[in-house]
C-alpha cells in the first residue's frame, strides 16, 4: 500500500495527513533533490512508496507554492522536516528545497543499520526551449557524526540533463 492519507483542500491551503508520496526535483533517473526516494533505475514499474507525515501546500500567487513536510519519528529531533517553494513562469520551473532527515544506511561489516543526521539544502530548475527540456538539480549536504558512524562528511550532488518527449508516450533523454 503506497498511499493512504486524508486531504483537506481550502482556497488558501491544502492539508494532508498520512501516508503519501513525495517525489521531489526534476531529475529523471537522478534526484539529488529526492531525499525521500530510493530510485532503481532498472525498474520500468517503479512507483515511490508513501511516507507517513503531515503536509501543508500553500499557495503563494498564480506562479508560486510552499510546501512543509513533517514526517513524524519517535523523537522529534530525529523527524523528517522539509520546506520546498516552487516557481513556475512560462515555461522556466524552478524550486529551493531545505530540510533534515536521518539518512540510513547498513553497515556491512557489523550488519546493522545506523543514522546519521543530515541537513540540506538545495535548488532545481527546468526550462523547455522549442520542445526540449533542459534541467539540473544541486544539492548540499551537512552530515553530523552519530555514535555509531564518526567519520560523517559533508557533501554535494548535482545533475543536469537534456531530454525530448514525445507526446505522452516516448522520452528520450
Amino acid at each position: 500500500l503506497n498511499d493512504l492519507y486524508m486531504k483537506y483542500d481550502s482556497d488558501f491551503f491544502d492539508f494532508t495527513m498520512g501516508k503519501q508520496q513525495l517525489v521531489m526535483g526534476v531529475g529523471y533517473a537522478f534526484n539529488p533533490l529526492d531525499v525521500m526516494n530510493i530510485k532503481n533505475i532498472m525498474d520500468p514499474a517503479y512507483e515511490p512508496s508513501g511516507h507517513t507525515g503531515y503536509r501543508f501546500d500553500f499557495s503563494l500567487g498564480t506562479h508560486s507554492s510552499l510546501t512543509m513536510f513533517y514526517g513524524q519519528e519517535e523523537y522529534a529531533s530525529k523527524s523528517t522536516k522539509i520546506l520546498k517553494l516552487d516557481n513556475t513562469f512560462d515555461s522556466l520551473s524552478f524550486s529551493f528545497l531545505a530540510g533534515e532527515r536521518v539518512w540510513t544506511f547498513t553497515d556491512y561489516y557489523k550488519m546493522n543499520d545506523i543514522g546519521v543526521d543530515r541537513r540540506f539544502a538545495g535548488s532545481d530548475v527546468k526550462k523547455n526551449i522549442a520542445g526540449i527540456d533542459l534541467w539540473a538539480e544541486v544539492m548540499y549536504n551537512w552530515m553530523e557524526d552519530s555514535i555509531e558512524y564518526k567519520d560523517s562528511k559533508d557533501y554535494i550532488e548535482a545533475v543536469a540533463g537534456v531530454g525530448k518527449t514525445y507526446g505522452d508516450k516516448a522520452e528520450i533523454i
